[in-house]
């Protein structure tokens, strides 16, 4: 994602709400056009595409809606988000599974060991997006 401003309505000519640095991981709620409506990290509307560019600004991220079977600690992966301990039950969306960490793109942006100690895996599968 490129630097984006985010704006309070679809309009462009809404009044600005904040501007998202480049790396920022969203969730989108829904695509009018070329505008996106996000709830995550600040509720609003963003570009998908540049208008002085034609550069995509957003790109999709594919996930995987997971429920935590024990309590984790999901660790930041830079300074700009926090680590994060979580309970079981709570839901994360993971965007992929590598060796044996999972990369968290919500409520955080982290990984975590996905296997416990005892080789169980601490993710349940709740919904997969549709591409």
């Amino acid at each position: 994602m490129k630097k984006a401003t985010v704006r309070e309505e679809c309009s462009i000519g809404s009044a600005v709400v904040g501007v998202l640095e480049i790396g920022t991981i969203v969730s989108a709620i829904s695509i009018v056009g070329k505008r996106l409506e996000i709830n995550h990290p600040v509720s609003g509307w963003c570009s998908v595409v540049s208008s002085k560019s034609g550069n995509n600004i957003c790109k999709y991220v594919k996930t995987e809606r997971c429920e935590l079977l024990r309590p984790v600690r999901i660790s930041a992966l830079n300074k700009k988000y926090d680590s994060m301990d979580l309970e079981t039950g709570n839901l994360v969306a993971v965007q992929k599974f590598e060796d044996s960490r999972a990369c968290i793109v919500w409520p955080t942006f982290g990984t975590v060991l996905y296997f416990s100690e005892r080789k169980e895996n601490i993710f349940q599968v709740v919904e997969e997006e549709e591409e």
